[in-house]
């Protein structure tokens, strides 16, 4: 055998190797409601519902700390990425309401700025159309 044999056999092999071990170390599929937003069964349960387009209105009621505020939250973003998804528009504005500022402050932003990763956003404290905002990269 010659060189030139011996050594594409080398290479084949290392690039056969190369793959199988790129195969096994793929990045798993990041999953929104596990991964990132890391909903409660319940939350789930909910967001299946509102996707499934089975119901107009969704009632979602509990006790304080049942992740209502939380389920709102993380439930926008997904929609703005399933926007973005399906007919690829950038720049859609979405809303989070209270009943006045400082519930919005306590409910929403705060905890906008401490639970969205910084990779997600960027949290503006007085951007020029829409005042305190998160917005998507």
């Amino acid at each position: 055998m010659s060189s030139l044999h011996l050594f594409l056999n080398i290479a084949r092999e290392k690039f056969h190797k190369a793959c199988k071990y790129a195969q096994k170390n793929q990045p798993k599929q990041l999953d929104f409601g596990r991964d990132l937003a890391k909903f409660s069964k319940r939350q789930k349960k909910a967001v299946r519902l509102l996707l499934s387009g089975k119901v107009k209105f969704l009632l979602y009621g509990g006790a304080l700390g049942g992740g209502k505020s939380y389920l709102l939250r993380w439930y926008a973003v997904l929609r703005l990425i399933i926007i973005y998804k399906k007919w690829g528009l950038r720049n859609v504005v979405g809303m989070l309401a209270c009943e006045d500022y400082p519930s919005l402050k306590d409910r929403q932003l705060a905890k906008i700025s401490r639970e969205f990763p910084r990779w997600l956003g960027r949290m503006h404290g007085d951007h020029k159309d829409y005042g305190r905002c998160f917005i998507l990269n």
